[in-house]
């Protein structure tokens, strides 16, 4: 039997984790949805609604221009809170994989659990922030009128 030189509790915590990597075992792509989903959903909303602004004004579309925009927005507002929840699972998970004593801001920071957790609490507030950005521009769809006046009617 062979001997090591870490403390009881070590051995339990190393035991406990067999079969789990040490971020809680999310994949790269969960978690680059978790950080950059809120920003990707807006990028494609932003530029889905200018073009069919775009079009509706330069065809004349009037009808259900408005309602396929609030389509656009509630779907994106929906993609950015899966986003944020993703997120916020993925640093609930990653902070339950190991939590020391020194539970300091900055007392892990070398460690991966301690970098997924970061990044996820940012893709939280990323996702957070980019859906007000989301309501912000779906409420210019009611505020304003969609075409100038003599746009192609």
């Amino acid at each position: 039997m062979t001997h090591t030189h870490g403390s009881h509790r070590d051995i339990e915590r190393a035991g406990a984790q067999a079969g789990t990597d040490d971020a809680g075992g999310a994949k790269l792509a969960t978690l680059l949805w978790a950080l950059l989903g809120g920003a990707i959903v807006w990028t494609v909303h932003l530029l889905a609604t200018y073009t069919l602004v775009a079009y509706a004004c330069t065809t004349g579309w009037r009808d259900g221009a408005r309602e396929a925009l609030l389509a656009i927005s509630v779907a994106a507002l929906a993609l950015c809170a899966y986003s944020g929840i993703t997120a916020r699972r993925r640093w609930h998970a990653s902070r339950a994989v190991d939590r020391p004593e020194d539970d300091a801001w900055d007392a892990r920071m070398g460690e991966r659990t301690a970098r997924v957790s970061f990044l996820m609490v940012t893709g939280l507030i990323l996702a957070i922030l980019f859906s007000i950005a989301i309501v912000y521009e779906a409420l210019t769809l009611y505020l304003v009128p969609l075409c100038e006046p003599g746009a192609a009617a």
